[in-house]
């Protein structure tokens, strides 16, 4: 019994020494976001989100637990990014160049992201164009 409850003090001890960082996020928007969705750089997931929060003025803060010990600039960016037109997302990290690193339990405001509606307005008058420019090349002949 002795030994076991050593065993569990040890395994207790660790655990806390192992301790990955924590970091908040905020995002005027969160739309695509769930517990599932990880947080991204190159690809490569480095962060999980632990916990939503609602804050005023219509602002989310999301509690990411940091699977990876990473140091991140200071200066570095976190932007949503919708994967689908379903409306799937995940948070991207682009690594700054800053001295400074972020600390366990910094809070960061985040970019805006690219709202799907607006891309899809984009990807209309590029197609529109293309269009425009095929009836033109058609009528040349």
């Amino acid at each position: 019994m002795k030994n076991f409850l050593l065993l569990i003090f040890l395994i207790a001890i660790l655990s806390a020494c192992a301790k990955k960082k924590q970091i908040n996020l905020v995002f005027s928007n969160s739309r695509g976001l769930t517990k599932e969705s990880p947080l991204l750089i190159n690809g490569y997931q480095i962060g999980e989100i632990e916990e939503f929060k609602l804050l005023p003025e219509q602002k989310t803060m999301l509690k990411i637990d940091l699977t990876e010990d990473l140091e991140i600039p200071k200066d570095s960016k976190f932007s949503l990014v919708q994967s689908s037109l379903l409306g799937d997302a995940f948070i991207n990290l682009e690594l700054g160049e800053s001295k400074l690193l972020i600390s366990d339990q910094d809070t960061i405001q985040c970019l805006d992201s690219l709202k799907i509606n607006e891309l899809d307005k984009r990807v209309q008058q590029v197609l529109k164009n293309v269009i425009d420019l095929t009836d033109s090349l058609a009528s040349r002949k």
